[in-house]
């Protein structure tokens, strides 16, 4: 096709294209078409679309996206444009506002997608599960109601009696998010959505993935800047609290060459089964948590730099967790791991940081811990402690701790005996 389809009002309950087979769309033009019905403003797949150097702007579809891919239905996207597109108005909610795709597979590449909105989840793009890539993609000003405020993830299995199995793959790789949000109240062209407020508010992610639909979820070579949230630039939550955790799956969840700037809420949450690794990566939170993770299997982060926030990097209720080369700095209680069966650290350096609430506290907490080994630990210029309590068998070696009030390091307290080895280890206070 090389067409120009603008301002259909679409009453019945069919969209402007309607595939049951394989097609091609290029250079083609969606423009301020409405659809009043269930259906999508532009185009329904249950078959195979590939879709080319296309515009799809302010389309609006009252119950449901500009573009629905059905179960099992094939979708590849290129080059193409999303600007102003709505998936729901008013308290009448949907899920993706240029894109909703249930379980087939997915492709996005080379595409902007810019001030979409949903009423439910998935600002831009929503997808339940079915293989999905989205590269090379730029996401900027898109809202949602509820969670996922440019992509939301996953299936939102709300209960269950049979166990989750997830057997497709995510990979969102090299794209730039910025100015995205999750609100109570979304705006086209300067001017409050039709009906006003929608039925959803205190979503979470600006990538939402939520209870089950990936074995194995990928985002890396990404950047976030400028994004609102209530929790969680990138939030993973994988078995929902009314379901068995014993029936959940637990994904894989890689985070890898990531830079956030200029976040308004905690920078990645991830909880309830999994598997999670974060590398490679920049976090500078405003006063918010840069990593929150809990409730999981296994934590690993590493060649990491977290800049700044407030409880940074706060990993409890795991199984494991491994910190390789992480750098904490200038952070309101930088660090703090507890209630974990195994702990190995090697090259932690947490500098130039404090407690805000209590000066005199600690900066860097580890406890309720059974095994933790730690080495090349670097504590300096900290206003403040570094204090291991309740673990069984600590080992420390080849450390410095150093602190400008107090002392630097405290092992036991209050909280519970601590059996530790300490080897090739400094201790000082700097009141410089």
């Amino acid at each position: 096709y090389n067409l120009i389809m603008d301002d259909n009002d679409t009453l019945a309950s069919e969209p402007l294209i309607d595939n049951l087979g394989t097609i091609t769309i290029s250079g083609a033009t969606f423009l301020d078409n409405y659809n009043q019905s269930s259906t999508p403003s532009v185009i329904s797949n249950r078959g195979s679309i590939t879709i080319n150097d296309t515009i799809f702007s302010h389309n609006v579809a009252r119950a449901n996206s500009t573009i629905m891919n059905y179960d099992n239905a094939a979708l590849s996207v290129s080059e193409s444009t999303f600007t102003d597109n709505n998936a729901g108005i008013g308290t009448t909610g949907y899920n993706g506002g240029a894109i909703n795709s249930s379980y087939g597979p997915l492709s996005v590449t080379d595409c902007q997608f810019h001030n979409n909105a949903a009423v439910n989840d998935g600002g831009a793009i929503s997808t339940l599960s079915g293989d999905l890539t989205i590269s090379n993609s730029s996401f900027t000003n898109n809202a949602s109601g509820n969670d996922g405020s440019a992509i939301r993830l996953g299936r939102g299995v709300s209960s269950t009696t049979t166990p989750l199995e997830n057997e497709a793959t995510g990979v969102l790789s090299d794209l730039t998010f910025s100015g995205n949000i999750n609100l109570s109240t979304y705006w086209i062209d300067g001017e409050p959505s039709p009906n006003g407020t929608i039925a959803h508010s205190n979503g979470q992610g600006v990538i939402a993935y939520f209870n089950d639909g990936y074995e194995d979820l990928t985002i890396k070579g990404s950047s976030f800047s400028d994004d609102v949230t209530s929790w969680g630039i990138i939030s993973l939550y994988s078995c929902d609290n009314d379901v068995d955790p014993s029936l959940c799956s637990e994904p894989n969840y890689l985070i890898d060459d990531i830079e956030m700037h200029n976040e308004t809420g905690s920078l990645i949450s991830a909880s309830s089964q999994g598997n999670l690794t974060i590398k490679n990566s920049t976090l500078e939170p405003d006063n918010v948590y840069a990593i929150s993770a809990y409730d999981m299997q296994n934590i690993s982060i590493e060649n990491t730099t977290i800049i700044g926030g407030s409880a940074s990097l706060r990993v409890h209720d795991n199984e494991t967790a491994c910190f390789d080369n992480v750098t904490i700095e200038e952070a309101d209680l930088a660090f703090s791991v507890y209630n974990i069966g195994e702990v190995e650290i090697d090259e932690l350096t947490i500098r130039d940081s404090h407690h805000e609430s209590r000066p005199d506290y600690y900066v860097g907490l580890l406890t309720g811990v059974d095994t933790a080994t730690l080495s090349n630990v670097n504590y300096y210029n900290n206003a403040g402690k570094m204090r291991f309590s309740n673990t069984r068998d600590l080992t420390i070696s080849d450390s410095f701790f150093c602190s400008s009030k107090n002392h630097a390091l405290e092992i036991g307290g209050a909280s519970g005996e601590t059996n530790a080895t300490i080897t090739n280890t400094s201790v000082c206070r700097d009141i410089s």
